[in-house]
This record gives structure tokens, sequence and C-alpha cells, in this order.
């Protein structure tokens, strides 16, 4: 983390902020903060690791600028609680599988009751 990112003509447009590791544990993508002066008025955005080579231990993303990563779309982290807006989407998408595994165990509930009725009969 910290470390610079330029493009292919070595003029810096960013620096790494923090690294996103997939569940099969690769890293995806990079979090690199995008605009803004001392950390003041800007936002972070990710970045495809694909898009980004190391070339003699320099971070290079070919054809970048810093006015093309600044224009990216905002990252937002899916575990902040202070975006209330992330915090509620995700809560809504919670209850709504608890409510689909609640329903999923019902119907296995019901086949296995039914399922030792029919081998009651046979």
């Amino acid at each position: 983390m910290g470390k610079t990112i330029y493009n292919d003509a070595g003029v810096k447009v960013g620096r790494v902020e923090d690294l996103i590791i997939s569940p099969d544990k690769n890293m995806s993508d990079v979090i690199v903060g995008a605009g803004g002066f001392v950390g003041i008025g800007g936002h972070d955005v990710a970045i495809p690791i694909t898009q980004i080579q190391d070339k003699a231990d320099k971070l290079v993303m070919a054809g970048a600028t810093r006015d093309s990563i600044k224009a990216m779309s905002e990252f937002t982290d899916a575990t902040d609680t202070t975006d209330t807006t992330n915090t509620t989407k995700r809560d809504a998408f919670v209850a709504a599988a608890d409510q689909d595994i609640a329903k999923g165990k019902a119907a296995i509930a019901s086949l296995a009751k039914q399922a030792g009725t029919a081998a009651a009969d046979a």
C-alpha cells in the first residue's frame, strides 16, 4: 500500500490505498485515491488488477491520467457502516436471504414428512 501508480508515459496518476482480495485468495482490485488534495475532496476507485502491470518494480496503468481515474465511479466498501445507504441495502439483502432460507427449511421439512408418510404406507 502507498505505492505510486504511473501511466505508460511515466506520469504519476494515483497511489494504492488498499487492495481487494477475492474469495479465492487472489488480488482482484486495487483501491486508488482519486482527486482531492491532501486527502480532502477526493474519493476512492477500484481498478481491476488486470489493468495494472508491474514494470521494473513500478506499477503502470497504460493510458491512465489523473482525470480518467478521477472520473471513475466511487468505490464504497461493503463493510463501511458510515454509509447508511450501503448499510440499508446490505441489511435488506440479508433479511431477504434469511426469508429464503426459512422457506427452504420449511419445504425440506414438508418433503421429509411426506417421505416418512409414504414410507409408512408402503
